[in-house]
């Protein structure tokens, strides 16, 4: 094999060269400081027409282990045991300039406060419930991925099966 061949990545699907017969690199950005930064876990593999041990290592080992954790992240969240929650601002929202960056707010179980339209609010129940629905939302698109890579992983047993 040469450079000019090309393959189907395991993990995304997208064509790329195959140096030295494997994946190159791609599924990364490069900030502006010439660093690489992310790659798809795809890279330096074998391409989807010779194999598909990298596919299935991904559906076990990385989407069937975050469902896991999402699930998991959900339970302790509905649970009686957690007492409180912070919320990180996320850097990136606009301010003025000298404006000071916002502080992670805590919230305790049970803790009422005042909102900005003079009512009470349980900030910690709504940030539990907005994570728990982010969680679940998740969820379903990791289920979706499963689907659509266990399908793939089904696809190629079928073709190889029949080529042999």
């Amino acid at each position: 094999m040469n450079e000019t061949n090309t393959g189907t990545c395991q993990i995304c699907g997208r064509t790329c060269k195959l140096p030295k017969g494997k994946v190159s690199l791609h599924g990364y950005n490069r900030p502006g400081h010439g660093s690489i930064n992310g790659r798809c876990y795809g890279a330096g593999f074998a391409p989807y027409e010779q194999d598909c041990e990298r596919l299935r290592w991904f559906v076990s080992d990385v989407l069937q282990a975050r469902r896991t954790h999402l699930v998991d992240a959900i339970a302790r969240h509905e649970s009686d045991e957690l007492t409180e929650v912070t919320v990180y601002p996320d850097p990136r929202t606009w301010r003025p300039h000298g404006t000071p960056a916002p502080q992670p707010q805590t919230y305790k179980r049970g803790e009422k406060q005042l909102n900005s339209w003079g009512c009470m609010v349980d900030n910690f129940a709504e940030v539990v419930h907005n994570r728990i629905a982010g969680w679940q939302t998740e969820i379903r698109q990791v289920d979706r991925e499963i689907e659509t890579q266990t399908s793939r992983i089904d696809a190629w047993k079928s073709a190889h099966a029949q080529a042999v």
